[in-house]
C-alpha cells in the first residue's frame, strides 16, 4: 500500500510503498470436528521430511500417474461427456430466447461432492508488518495466527489451548505453499511439533488456481504472433467484440478481461455448433430459430447436446486445420467454464475432475509449478490424508460469504476482498492515512462493513450495491456467431484453400512432456508463477 504520510528515517528507511500480511480466520463448518483434524501424528510418522525415520519408512513418492482416474467401463456416455453436453444445453437456453422456456428443465450438470450451502463466517486477524516473501517470514506469520486464535504449544504458553496433535488447514498461494515448504524442511530436526511446524497443512487457494487457467488460455490462443495472424482465432474474435481493448489482450491483459473473453466466446462457439448440428440433421433449419419453430423437447436437446459433446470437442481433423484448431480451442474453453461454474456452485467434486486436464495444460504452457502442486494435492486427498482430514479439506476448500446458492468463493479471493476494504475503502486518505493506522484497524474491517450496512438498512437508501445487473450480450454473441458462421469454424470442409497455422494440442503435448520429463520438478519457471500469474485490476466484489 502506498501511505504518502510515511517519512523516511534513519531509524526506519524506505519508501512510501509498505507491504503488510493479511489473513482470516474460519471457523470449520459442515460436521467437521476437532477429531477430524487430529491426524497430525500419524502424518509424521511417514512425512519425507521426518528425519527420525528410515528411507525406507517414507510415503513413497507419487507421480501424475498415479492420478488417473478409473476408465468408463459402465455404457453409456462418460460423465466428461454428461458434463460438457449440459454446458452446450445452458448456452442455447441462456442466450438463444427461442429456448428460454426450457429454463425450469435445464437444472443444474450433476453433481460430484456439492458443498452444502450455509452462510460461512470469518474473522480478520490483525494485519502483520511482516515480510512474507521469506522462509522466516512466512514462519513469523504463522506464529503470529497462532499467537492471535491462542494456539500452540501449552509448555511454551500455558495459557494456550493445546494443537499438537490436531493439524491447521493454510490456504494461500503457490508462494505461500513454497514458502512454508522451505521452513518446515529447515525446522524438521526440531523436537517439538509447533516449532516445526508440523501442525501446518497447506491447502492450495482455487481463486489463484482459477487465475493461473485464464493465464494458460492466454498463453496458448493469443499470445503466439502467428496466432494473432489467423483471422479463426480467439485472439481475432476477442478484438472483434472489444476493440477497445485489443491492446490489452495482446499484451498482457488482467485475469477479468480474460475470464470475461472465455465465457462470451465459448458461449458463441457452443450456438455456432448447434447450428451447425442441427443444420446437418435437417438443411431447412439454417437457423437456431427455424429449428426452435420445429418444437424440439428438451429430451431432443439432451439427445443433441450428447452429440455436441461427442463431436465437436477435441476431435482434431487432420484434413481440416481450420476445425481441428477450433475444436481445440473449444475443448479448453469448456473446461474453465466447467472448473467457474463448479467453484461458484460449490461442486467441489467437478473442480477436483478438471485438476488433470489443467495439470497437462500447465506442463505445456510452463508453468509448472501448478503442475507439479496439482499432482502433489490429488495425491495427497487419494493416498496420504485419512479420511476425516479429506472431508474437512473438502467441505471447506470454499467459503459462501452470502449463502446463495451461486454464492461459493474460494478462501483466497475472500482475503483479497478483505485487502481491498483494508487499504482502499477503509483505509483513510491524505495526512490519517497512515501504516500504523491501517494496521491497527485491520481486525475491525467487518464490524465497519456491518455498521455501514446497518446505517444504510435503517435509512433505507436505495440503489447502495456494488453489483451490476449482468451485460446483455445478445448482440455481442450475435456478432461473434456471425464471425464463426463466415469462417465455417465448426464445418469439416476438407482441403479448403485456408491454410492456418495448426494450433498445438497442450493437452497431449502436455502429457508428453510428463512421461518423458525425470520427476515432476518445476525449470525454467517464471518468478510469477509462483504468486499468482495475470495482475486482477478489477477485483469482482
Amino acid at each position: 500500500m502506498d501511505c504518502k504520510s510515511w517519512i523516511s528515517t534513519v531509524d526506519k528507511p524506505g519508501s512510501t510503498l509498505k507491504h503488510a500480511t493479511s489473513a482470516l480466520a474460519f471457523p470449520l463448518n459442515h460436521g467437521v470436528t476437532p477429531d477430524d483434524l487430529k491426524c497430525s501424528a500419524d502424518l509424521w510418522k511417514n512425512d519425507p521430511m521426518n528425519t527420525q525415520i528410515p528411507v525406507s519408512e517414507r510415503r513413497p513418492h507419487r507421480t501424475w500417474i498415479d492420478c488417473l482416474p478409473t476408465p468408463h467401463l459402465s455404457p453409456g456416455p462418460s460423465l466428461k461427456i454428461r458434463t460438457i453436453a449440459w454446458h452446450f444445453r445452458h448456452a442455447l437456453v441462456t442466450f438463444c430466447d427461442d429456448f428460454h422456456h426450457f429454463k425450469p428443465e435445464l437444472g443444474m450438470p450433476e453433481t460430484v461432492n456439492q458443498i452444502p450451502v450455509t452462510k460461512t463466517s470469518h474473522i480478520p486477524c490483525r494485519a502483520m508488518d511482516i515480510n512474507s516473501s521469506t522462509n522466516d517470514g512466512q514462519a513469523q506469520i504463522v506464529e503470529h495466527i497462532c499467537m492471535q486464535a491462542n494456539i500452540g504449544d501449552p509448555t511454551d504458553f500455558p495459557s494456550m489451548c493445546d494443537v499438537r496433535e490436531h493439524v491447521m488447514l493454510v490456504h494461500g498461494d503457490l508462494g505461500t505453499a513454497e514458502r512454508l515448504h522451505g521452513i518446515k524442511q529447515s525446522r524438521s530436526i526440531e523436537t517439538k511439533e509447533v516449532r516445526r511446524l508440523q501442525p501446518v497443512v497447506f491447502v492450495m487457494g482455487l481463486f489463484h488456481l482459477q487465475m493461473a487457467c485464464t493465464e494458460a488460455l492466454w498463453r496458448m490462443f493469443i499470445e503466439p504472433k502467428s496466432v494473432r495472424a489467423d483471422p479463426h482465432s480467439l485472439y481475432s474474435q476477442a478484438c472483434q467484440v472489444r476493440p477497445h481493448d485489443s491492446g490489452r489482450i495482446g499484451s498482457k491483459p488482467g485475469f477479468r478481461l480474460i475470464h470475461d473473453i472465455a465465457h462470451h466466446c465459448g458461449y458463441a462457439r457452443m450456438l455456432d455448433c448447434w447450428r451447425v448440428e442441427v443444420k446437418r440433421i435437417d438443411n431447412s433449419w439454417t437457423t437456431l430459430e427455424l429449428f426452435a419453430k420445429s418444437k424440439p423437447t428438451y429430451t431432443d436437446l439432451v439427445r443433441l447436446s450428447l452429440v455436441l459433446a461427442s463431436t465437436y470437442v477435441d476431435k482434431p481433423a487432420v484434413y481440416d486445420k481450420v476445425f481441428r484448431n477450433n475444436s481445440l480451442i473449444l475443448a479448453r474453453l469448456i473446461q474453465y467454464l466447467e472448473i467457474t461454474h463448479a467453484l461458484k456452485h460449490g461442486d467441489i467434486g467437478r473442480v477436483e475432475e478438471t485438476f488433470l486436464h489443467w495439470v497437462f495444460v500447465f506442463k505445456s504452457t510452463g508453468k509448472h509449478k501448478y503442475a507439479t502442486h496439482l499432482i502433489q494435492t490429488m495425491n495427497d486427498l487419494k493416498y496420504v490424508y485419512p479420511e476425516g482430514l479429506k472431508r474437512a479439506i473438502r467441505l471447506n476448500w470454499l467459503c459462501n460469504p452470502t449463502g446463495k446458492v451461486d454464492g461459493f468463493r474460494a478462501i483466497d479471493w475472500l482475503v483479497e476482498l478483505m485487502n481491498l476494504y483494508t487499504k482502499v475503502v477503509y483505509g483513510s486518505s491524505g495526512s490519517a492515512r497512515t501504516f500504523e493506522l491501517i494496521l491497527k484497524q485491520s481486525p475491525l474491517i467487518e464490524i465497519f462493513r456491518r455498521v455501514h450496512v446497518l446505517i444504510q438498512d435503517n435509512f433505507h437508501m436505495l440503489h447502495r450495491s456494488v453489483r451490476h445487473a449482468p451485460p446483455n450480450l445478445k448482440n455481442t454473441l450475435s456478432v461473434l456467431c456471425a464471425l464463426l458462421e463466415k469462417h465455417k469454424a465448426h464445418e469439416i470442409v476438407p482441403n479448403r484453400n485456408t491454410s492456418p497455422e495448426a494450433l498445438k494440442d497442450h493437452f497431449k503435448d502436455g502429457m508428453l512432456v510428463l512421461q518423458t520429463q525425470k520427476g515432476n520438478q518445476a525449470q525454467g519457471e517464471d518468478e510469477d508463477d509462483a504468486r499468482g500469474e495475470l495482475e486482477f485490476e478489477d477485483l469482482e466484489a
